[in-house]
């Protein structure tokens, strides 16, 4: 199902936990080091710079070569090239995995979105019926597969936004959107999302894919706050002239939006600090941010630099009851690294092995071949200690 090797992957995920450790000496250099060779990663992963640099280089190549094939047929039949490409693409990107072991450098991001941006313009070009419909139930499918086979961060973004797309253009099908259940009806089923996401998460048959469906997770849970949203509904409803709003109600269950747009917010950020969630408190922060950005630039209660200190103010205090609560509520909860977080726990055991692994041997070696006193060590945890 994945297409990159999970053994690599497994040792990464490893290398990557030694190296937090290794920051705050709960191992040793030795130890950190005897686990790069134990577990080494075939991967090529370039720096970000270099990165960028591959993905350029794909891009301008592809364009090349589909602007030549569109000149050589003098584009009277586009949809066969554009299908060619997209295909094409998915097997170069197949071809750079499996043989020259690219993970996340560039050149095997590009490939993937150009494949599936081809593929999404082939459907667009061929089918005239309910095109918006397909092209939107097509592109959850193509994202969906992308972030669960490829690993892709921003395919599992994407996936929610392309089943919100489908959801919006089966409405406007049938031309009930000028109803605000619409919005009801995405708030519940990015909800609902969410939830089967994080029930999919348990399995253990989707641990290497915990990243991904994270990120896909609370974008879920992101776009279902947005889209009951007081700004939201009220903007969609004007700009699509379904619904001519007044000044007293300018939507429908005007005193629900708002109570969902101030209270979801601070329910989050009481979720994660209840349940010592880290992504859940950053969450909860942000949006409590964005109403404020939301209350002052649309109705302007203060002057802008005079709301700007006191809101800093408020957001100061929020973090100092955030960090005061996690200090005195008997928490192991820190600042200082995330190692401990929950994608983590699955490679500790394995980390603790490696690091007493290539040591054993380093207190037994006799060249008398008989029994000597001394020269044992001991070394786990990052302690160590001569007997």
């Amino acid at each position: 199902m994945i297409a990159y090797n999970e053994t690599d992957l497994n040792n990464l995920s490893l290398q990557e936990f030694a190296s937090k450790a290794l920051k705050t000496e709960l191992i040793t250099k030795e130890e950190y080091n005897n686990i790069l060779l134990q577990h080494p990663v075939r991967f090529y992963s370039p720096n970000i710079f270099l990165r960028i640099g591959l993905g350029l280089l794909v891009s301008i190549i592809s364009s090349a070569i589909i602007g030549l094939l569109l000149l050589l047929s003098d584009a009277k039949e586009p949809a066969p090239i554009i299908f060619f490409m997209g295909i094409a693409s998915i097997i170069a990107l197949e071809l750079c995995i499996k043989r020259w072991k690219h993970y996340r450098s560039g050149i095997d991001d590009l490939l993937l979105h150009s494949g599936i941006l081809y593929l999404l313009l082939f459907v667009s070009f061929q089918f005239n019926f309910r095109q918006e419909i397909l092209l939107s139930a097509f592109a959850f499918l193509l994202y969906s597969m992308a972030s669960l086979r490829y690993l892709d961060r921003l395919a599992a973004i994407l996936a929610p936004g392309a089943l919100i797309s489908l959801i919006y253009n089966i409405f406007d099908q049938w031309n009930v959107q000028q109803n605000s259940v619409v919005y009801f009806v995405v708030a519940a089923i990015m909800a609902l999302m969410a939830l089967v996401i994080h029930q999919i998460q348990k399995k253990a048959f989707f641990i290497i894919q915990h990243q991904v469906l994270q990120l896909a997770k609370y974008t879920a849970m992101i776009a279902c706050y947005a889209s009951l949203h007081y700004y939201v509904v009220e903007q969609n409803l004007l700009v699509n002239n379904h619904m001519v709003a007044n000044a007293k109600k300018p939507v429908f269950l005007v005193w629900f939006h708002w109570a969902w747009t101030i209270l979801l917010p601070v329910c989050a950020l009481y979720y994660g600090l209840w349940k010592k969630d880290r992504p859940w408190i950053r969450i909860g922060i942000t949006l409590i941010i964005a109403i404020f950005f939301y209350w002052q630039s649309e109705f302007t209660p203060l002057e802008h630099d005079i709301a700007a200190v006191l809101y800093g103010i408020l957001l100061v205090g929020i973090s100092y009851f955030c960090i005061n609560y996690l200090k005195t509520n008997n928490s192991n909860y820190t600042d200082e690294i995330d190692s401990g977080e929950n994608n983590w726990k699955w490679v500790e055991s394995l980390a603790v092995s490696a690091g007493f692994s290539g040591q054993a041997s380093a207190g037994v070696t006799n060249e008398s071949g008989g029994t000597n006193f001394g020269g044992g060590t001991f070394g786990g945890g990052g302690a160590g200690s001569e007997f």
